[in-house]
């Protein structure tokens, strides 16, 4: 029975070892001529989807949270329409 408990608590901890990551991060590097990050005030959403009332759905909630934010907001839906393929581009 002492085998037995031994035998399962080293399997599961073989398990639980094997499942971490293989690589690790040693070091790391910046760029110090960096430019400075710029605010953004426009943003453009796009849903990429099959279904048109979906694509709708999900671009009005997004406007809807980005505008909320204080973010401008144009909607791929504005701007392309329902129709627009290669062949007609």
């Amino acid at each position: 029975m002492k085998n037995l408990f031994f035998a399962v608590v080293t399997a599961s901890m073989l398990c639980l070892v094997s499942c971490g990551p293989s690589q690790r991060v040693t070091s790391s590097w910046t760029n110090p001529q960096k430019p400075v990050a710029t605010k953004f005030s426009k943003v453009f959403i796009a849903a990429l989807v099959n279904n048109a009332a979906y694509k709708n759905v999900i671009e009005n909630d997004l406007a809807a949270a980005a505008t909320a934010r204080g973010y401008q907001v144009v909607k791929s839906g504005d701007l392309i329409s329902p129709n627009f393929t290669n062949d007609n581009a």
